[in-house]
């Protein structure tokens, strides 16, 4: 998860991950030197799951997340940004999804969009067949990142 000034969604968003029915992972932090309450938000917050790299320069998302793809030990990678929040049981069904389909290596989803009071919008559908995907990587992103877990 890579953060840069992101004090006010911070909390929810590490929550949501800790909180997740698949508990066995490592939630992978990266300040991206953040001048906001970042830091103390993240000090403040006990999880032996959760490991904090803190930027000495601000790197920008791109260059940050690829730091924490170098970091990152596990088989299976997923992403959230921090102002996102991910379904109790997103972790799990996605585990399961690449153990048990071998020839993917990677699952997404749609996304909900959430307003600044927490109520629910539109949902972000992207397409799911193969044909599909295909047709509208021509055009636009499929990808909605902070929904993907690879291998």
């Amino acid at each position: 998860m890579p953060v840069h000034n992101g004090a006010r969604h911070l909390r929810s968003a590490v929550d949501s991950i800790l909180s997740q029915s698949f508990a066995d992972l490592e939630l992978l932090i990266i300040d991206d030197a953040s001048t906001d309450e970042t830091s103390q938000i993240l000090d403040s917050i006990s999880d032996p799951r959760m490991r904090i790299v803190r930027n000495e320069i601000n790197l920008g998302v791109p260059l940050t997340r690829n730091l924490g793809l170098d970091l990152a030990a596990d088989e299976f990678i997923a992403f959230l940004d921090s102002d996102d929040v991910a379904r109790r049981d997103r972790l799990q069904r996605q585990v399961d999804f690449l153990e048990n389909n071998s020839d993917h290596v990677a699952v997404g989803s749609w996304a909900t969009k959430i307003d600044d009071e927490g109520n629910r919008g539109s949902v972000l559908r992207r397409p799911v067949t193969w044909d599909r995907i295909r047709a509208r990587t021509l055009f636009l992103g499929t990808i909605r990142t902070p929904s993907v877990m690879g291998r």
